[in-house]
């Protein structure tokens, strides 16, 4: 789809430089039968470069390619009407040009918003005193805690105060088959906040989703092309079910967290965690090798939006693998557990981790 898109945007703006040879009479043009002035050559000629410099942002993946091309698509529309008789079909590949561009702007915004959220999140972090995971500190904790985060690396570390991951994988639900997506989420502790933006296409068309946990509201807006909303949900369900996903992402992505205030340990046989956010108390059991390693999360606190109520659900971790100095997992599943057996409908493979820390 992205290469045909690509030849469209090539082959139309390699056919508005007959109007620019028609005008200066490099060629004899005999498809344009009326008159081309050296100046309207020129704005043919322009039309032709602008087309070639969306094509050129397009084929680089520049999220900025149709502020080009709606100049190029103007420009060209208007000597297609100065010449309508010989040029009027150009008309259907702007209009083709023109829904593509209009579909990444809208998608661009979508995004934008997302990104000015995470912005703000980060002018936030106001923390200045570091702790240090000392084995004073360790010496609070339940053993299998102490264990998982000496397995971690996160011993003698700082506890961070945010993170940033990049993830790729594959989702689904119960009536929709697998498709593809990319995601990049902001997570921030001192005052709970987690931004996920994800990347996908279904059907060869965009979709991008946006969930946002902040300022005590929680939120899911996934919109086709950027634009038409497909599933939107809020309110105080979806606040409880993403304070599970909140403290799921300290256990998997920061275990350096876990020592800080807010989480209570209830029971050691198997580790039930509660964790608190927001005015909401969750609670999840977290599940350990012998090596120390996490090889599970679950909860009941998650509702499926899709389902309408409140499901088992479980994050298995099945490996980790090393990045500067600190043990991350490879890959995690999200697994609801239905009334008829448990359903996989996400696959995620973690790509990299970054953390914040506290100011200097």
């Amino acid at each position: 789809m992205k290469y045909l898109f690509l030849s469209l945007l090539v082959l139309h703006g390699l056919i508005h430089l007959m109007g620019f040879a028609k005008g200066f009479q490099l060629a004899d043009i005999k498809e344009l039968t009326l008159p081309v002035s050296k100046m309207a050559g020129l704005f043919w000629f322009a039309a032709f470069a602008m087309f070639g410099i969306t094509a050129a942002m397009y084929g680089m993946d520049k999220p900025l390619w149709w502020i080009p091309a709606f100049a190029a698509i103007t420009l060209s529309q208007l000597l297609i009407i100065g010449a309508w008789q010989d040029a009027k079909y150009g008309t259907i590949a702007n209009a083709m040009i023109l829904l593509v561009a209009m579909s990444a702007f809208f998608a661009f915004q979508f995004e934008q918003q997302y990104k000015n959220d995470v912005l703000a999140a980060q002018n936030e972090i106001v923390t200045t005193n570091s702790t240090i995971i000392t084995e004073d500190v360790l010496a609070e904790l339940p053993d299998e805690v102490t264990d998982y985060l000496k397995f971690t690396n996160w011993d003698g570390k700082i506890v961070p105060v945010g993170f940033k991951a990049v993830m790729h994988g594959r989702m689904r639900n119960k009536t929709l088959d697998w498709f593809d997506f990319t995601t990049e989420q902001y997570n921030f502790f001192d005052k709970p906040t987690r931004l996920f933006f994800m990347k996908a296409k279904m059907f060869g068309l965009p979709v991008l989703g946006y969930h946002k946990y902040a300022d005590g509201q929680s939120s899911m807006d996934i919109r086709l092309l950027g634009l038409i909303p497909v599933a939107q949900h809020s309110g105080k369900d979806m606040l409880h079910t993403e304070t599970v996903s909140f403290f799921n992402d300290i256990v998997l992505f920061a275990p350096g967290r876990l020592v800080a205030e807010g989480i209570e340990y209830c029971n050691e046989s198997n580790l039930e965690c509660q964790f608190s956010a927001w005015n909401e108390n969750i609670k999840a059991e977290l599940f350990f090798r012998p090596d120390g390693s996490l090889y599970d999360f679950t909860s009941k606190d998650r509702m499926d939006v899709d389902y309408g109520d409140y499901l088992p659900w479980s994050t298995p971790i099945p490996g980790y693998k090393l990045q500067d100095e600190l043990r991350i997992p490879t890959h995690g599943d999200v697994i609801f557990e239905y009334p008829d057996g448990p359903f996989t409908y996400g696959e995620f493979d973690i790509d990299a981790i970054s953390y914040f820390f506290p100011k200097a």
